[in-house]
Order: structure tokens, then sequence, then C-alpha cells
């Protein structure tokens, strides 16, 4: 299972990160004939709401940890309406997703997905540029105008980093992506501990601590039913 990775609440003053915070009425990447429109939630994706599989993913969806800075894990709550730190703060950072490590087809897919299925055209889609790997989290994000794909060196690992959501649109996010049938991402979200690291290292950091809590899981699953098993022969 992904994890997504929460690295911590801001330490910093509110006014230093105001530039960070999303403006819900404004997206300058949209057509000016859209920009004046107030986002609306993400939606699931169109025409599958009802359906039994999109059930069981968004319960799927729900299972998602939020990894934060001191290695405790968050759950992600599908009822909530506050930000991924439970706070009734407006979610940091801009409304954007951030693609690292996707093919072409890839990243189409997701654009097609979030434009097209969720309606979610106030989202801003960045793939990630080779260049953007050497600066940091935030200045990625904020890239505008958004750059042309470029095809990431082999063995990048593929990270989609969230940012701008309240945690019910987080969980409406992967459950579509999961149904969309996109190759297994690491999901992490923009926070102010990542903010300013560097892409490539910070990459690095999320899929380690995905592996790490894959293994505590596998372990944990192997655990039990050793147990069960032992339970079931006394």
């Amino acid at each position: 299972m992904s994890a997504l990775r929460l690295a911590g609440r801001c330490q910093t003053s509110v006014s230093s990160r105001q530039r960070c915070l999303r403006n819900n009425k404004r997206a300058p990447w949209l057509p000016a004939a859209q920009q004046a429109a107030r986002r609306r939630p993400l939606r699931a994706a169109a025409g599958k709401g009802g359906s039994s599989e999109t059930r069981s993913n968004q319960q799927l969806a729900a299972e998602e940890d939020v990894n934060v800075d001191d290695g405790k894990m968050l759950q992600l709550d599908p009822s909530s309406s506050t930000s991924l730190d439970g706070s009734e703060d407006a979610p940091f950072g801009p409304l954007a997703v951030l693609a690292v490590g996707f093919t072409k087809v890839e990243f189409q897919r997701l654009r097609q997905l979030l434009y097209d299925d969720m309606e979610a055209e106030v989202v801003k889609v960045v793939p990630a540029p080779v260049a953007a790997m050497a600066g940091t989290l935030g200045a990625a994000l904020e890239l505008d105008p958004v750059p042309p794909f470029e095809q990431a060196p082999l063995g990048t690992r593929r990270v989609l980093f969230l940012s701008g959501m309240y945690a019910a649109e987080v969980m409406e996010t992967i459950a579509a992506f999961r149904e969309a049938g996109l190759p297994e991402s690491v999901f992490a979200a923009a926070v102010p501990n990542n903010y300013d690291k560097v892409l490539a290292d910070l990459v690095q950091e999320v899929f380690a601590d995905h592996a790490a809590v894959r293994r505590q899981r596998q372990a944990a699953a192997a655990a039990a039913a050793a147990a069960a098993a032992a339970a079931a022969e006394a």
C-alpha cells in the first residue's frame, strides 16, 4: 500500500508562508474565462461514483497513512473537511499535483484523470522537469507556466506530490488514481517542513519511508497469521 507522507506542521509564522497558501478564487494557469470561478471540491471520476469498485477504492484510500516528521502515522479521514494536519486552516501550498518519475503516457493519463474524469481543472498538474530535481519541492510546484513533459532518468522513483488539498480531496484523488489503473506510486504531501527541501533528496526520503512502512506491515501481517495458526492448533 502506498503511504502519503506528511513532513509536519509549519513551525514558522503564517505571514512568512502566505505565498504558499492557495487562493480559491484564482488559478493563473487556467484560461482567463475560467479564472474567476471559485473552486469546486474535487469529485470522483465521472460516471463511477456509485459503483462497488469505486466504494472499494475509496475504502482503500481511507486506509492510506500520512507519515509525519517524527515517524508517526496519521490516517486519512474520509469525512474530514479539514486540512491534512486536522486544522481548520486552508490547506498548505498551491493547488497542484507534481508528478515525478512518470512516463509520458502515464502523465497524459494522469492529466486526463484530473481534468476530464474528475473535472478538476483548477488543479495545476506539473511534470517534474529534470532540472527541477536539483531545486526545491516548492519551486517545482510553483513553476509557471507549466513546463513541457521531460522523461525522467531511468530509475527515478515514481512519486506524486499533492499540494493545497483537504484530506477528503487527497482521498478522492488517490481512489481515482487507483481506479484509473495507473502504475503504483508513492503519494506525498507538500507541507512547510518539506517545501524547501531539494526535490531529488525528498523523493529518495519519501520512497525510503514508504518501503519501511511496507516492511513493517508485512512483518505485522506475518506475525498475526502465525499467532492465528498457533491458536487454531491449541
